[in-house]
């Protein structure tokens, strides 16, 4: 359901293709974040641009990061009692149900799409239509 939700939020793009009469759009969830796309496309989406480093790939340590500092802009939001903004990257990790954390390595888009998701709430936060467009403010 995360890869759903943050897909309509256009944070985390597919790529669309035609076949016949269809549209399909593939997320490639195993994929890594590559870091120019993805900190576009969040600065598109929530109007904040972040800082990041130099590097071609989003590290887990880094979009931990990032996404506990944009849940914080929403106030306080918790996992298990405690607040997401305080909690150290290793341990938001375990405590939202993922393996494998290595601070350093590239984040899997399926990851992202879950700390999006799971921490700022990212399609809450959002009108999104039925086409995907985030719908603008009155």
């Amino acid at each position: 359901m995360s890869i759903q939700r943050t897909g309509a939020t256009g944070i985390l793009r597919g790529r669309g293709v035609a076949e016949g009469w269809e549209n399909k759009t593939f997320f490639y969830p195993d994929s890594v974040v590559l870091a120019n796309d993805f900190w576009k496309d969040w600065a598109e989406s929530l109007g904040v641009a972040p800082s990041h480093g130099p590097d071609p790939f989003v590290s887990v340590k880094e979009a931990c990061e990032q996404v506990q500092a944009l849940a914080a802009t929403k106030g306080p939001s918790d996992i298990k009692g405690r607040n997401i903004a305080l909690l150290p990257p290793a341990e938001l990790w375990v405590n939202l149900g993922l393996e494998n954390y290595q601070a350093d390595r590239p984040i899997r888009r399926w990851e992202m799409a879950v700390l999006l998701d799971r921490v700022a709430h990212v399609f809450q936060r959002q009108k999104v239509d039925f086409s995907g467009k985030v719908k603008k403010s009155a």
